[in-house]
């Protein structure tokens, strides 16, 4: 009887430690594109919009599940049936699992906390996502999305900010500049492999944890602010690419395939 309790405590102990990874949906696991992309691969119709699935979210979503360390939840302003129907179209590399199956909470715009009703904020200065709905150890959370400004007050450490994120280009392209479009091709490849260097940063995080018995927050805020991941450079992009290599050999017929740039070439070369 001893060992069942025993047994018990032990299950109780390792969920309790498991480590929250919350996605955002918008920009960050997926593109909104218009219909001229409507039969490309990874685009997908949702109620009367198209979305682009993000390079790798497939892959980095089913390692974190499989890994006894993480649960994997989402957390989007948007509509609750959108959110599920959009995460049902990601099909992870697992069988027969979508990134739905595999959420431990699906939260959308009913659950965003509202901070202010004065409509001349921006959405995400009025409402925020309140991490502590997911684990209220906020130690062991983090939330994985483009605004920087999307969590409560107190928060403000359990963001991973993805970095800036762009319109859809599956070749980069020079335009005229505006806020979604790329000032070089840098940017534009270190932002399509911002999901890569997200769980790259993530393992690094938890395995340092683990190590030194400090929090994961506070060792993943280290992590980042010794990568800088988010600022675009080829150490990075030579990072991703390491991530890419084991993602594809961890799941056999994965096909990653990676965006046409010469500067592939030149990070591989980086030790």
């Amino acid at each position: 009887m001893k060992l069942i309790y025993l047994f018990i405590f032990f299950v109780i102990s390792a969920a309790q430690a498991q480590i929250d990874i919350v996605f955002d949906i918008d920009w960050t696991l997926v593109y909104p594109v218009d219909e001229t992309m409507k039969n490309e691969a990874r685009v997908y119709l949702v109620q009367g919009e198209y979305y682009r699935v993000s390079d790798g979210a497939e892959e980095v979503i089913a390692s974190l599940f499989k890994d006894p360390r993480f649960r994997v939840s989402f957390f989007s302003g948007g509509d609750k049936l959108r959110n599920e129907e959009l995460l049902k179209q990601i099909i992870l590399p697992l069988k027969d699992k979508t990134a739905l199956d595999v959420a431990y909470k699906v939260l959308s715009r009913e659950d965003l906390s509202v901070v202010s009703t004065d409509e001349n904020l921006g959405f995400s200065e009025r409402f925020k996502k309140d991490l502590t709905i997911v684990n209220k150890n906020l130690n062991q959370v983090v939330l994985v999305d483009d605004l920087k400004n999307f969590t409560p007050s107190g928060q403000e450490d359990n963001l991973l900010w993805v970095g800036r994120t762009y319109t859809y280009q599956d070749k980069f392209k020079k335009l005229p500049l505006s806020k979604y479009i790329p000032d070089s091709e840098l940017s534009w490849l270190n932002e399509r492999y911002k999901l890569f260097w997200v769980y790259s940063s993530i393992e690094e995080a938890a395995s340092l944890s683990m190590k030194t018995g400090s929090s994961f927050k506070d060792v993943l805020n280290k992590v980042l602010e010794k990568k800088q991941p988010q600022r675009p450079s080829n150490k990075i992009i030579r990072e991703a690419l390491d991530v890419i290599v084991k993602l594809s050999n961890q799941y056999e017929g994965a096909k990653i395939k990676l965006p046409v740039s010469f500067i592939n070439c030149e990070a591989s070369f980086i030790k």
